[in-house]
């Protein structure tokens, strides 16, 4: 016999079966758990035996994460060490115990649980560093440190995308131009890369895709129009 269990907009919805979802709303996201012959399958993207998961125990965190009596899951894998009675889930994919902070299964090494705060899907924060995914960035310090439309990240010295630094980008003026697109005072990005001969100062980004001539652009300036970080077409001065 197939049951289903979904965990949707934080609430319970189960298919006869003795699992149980979190009730507190932690996103839009879902998971699906399905039964099938007293086994635990994780479905996303196929369909994944918990191998020796419980089901008399079994209980969806958040997400991706749950629990029985042995164990804390990620998706279809045991977190191994973690601590069934003090895990609890965090946010943005982080959870932690009293031991460690998890970055989905992973340890996230070094990291100081009392003061860790995941701030965005790829940056988190404690006392001493920044993470991106669970792995210490550089040179860059946690009082002046900042997100920037989830994506980005900066203090007041380094400019981060994700895991990746902008070589030379200067924090000071770096800015978001719109989900796609920033500049500082010396160059444009389209995400981590540099937009080859822009102007930042008359740079303009659009919402949506421009047709001008039988050709589509996303992005202009005085010098060059574009499309993602390629130059479409150079502009013609008078």
């Amino acid at each position: 016999m197939k049951k289903l269990i979904y965990c949707m907009f934080g609430l319970t919805m189960l298919g006869s079966s003795s699992l149980a979802c979190s009730s507190q709303k932690f996103s839009e996201e879902y998971v699906i758990y399905e039964i099938i012959n007293e086994k635990i399958y994780y479905v996303e993207n196929g369909s994944h035996e918990i191998k020796g998961a419980d089901p008399e125990t079994f209980e969806v965190l958040v997400n991706m994460y749950s629990k029985d009596k042995n164990y804390v899951y990620y998706m279809d894998n045991i977190i191994e060490d973690a601590d069934i009675k003090t895990f609890e889930y965090m946010a943005y994919g982080y959870g932690k115990d009293k031991n460690n902070v998890y970055s989905g299964r992973q340890k996230v090494l070094g990291a100081d649980i009392e003061s860790f705060v995941p701030m965005s899907t790829f940056f988190a924060k404690d006392k001493n560093n920044i993470y991106s995914s669970g792995t210490k960035l550089e040179d860059l310090e946690v009082k002046t440190f900042e997100v920037l439309d989830g994506i980005y990240g900066k203090d007041d010295n380094n400019v981060y995308f994700i895991d990746e630094k902008l070589i030379n980008a200067d924090a000071k003026t770096f800015e978001i131009v719109n989900g796609l697109y920033s500049k500082d005072k010396n160059s444009v990005y389209f995400l981590k890369y540099k937009l080859p001969g822009s102007n930042p100062h008359t740079f303009k980004a659009y919402n949506e895709t421009l047709d001008k001539d039988g050709f589509y652009y996303e992005a202009e300036d005085d010098n060059n129009y574009y499309y993602q970080e390629k130059v479409l077409k150079k502009k013609q001065k008078n």
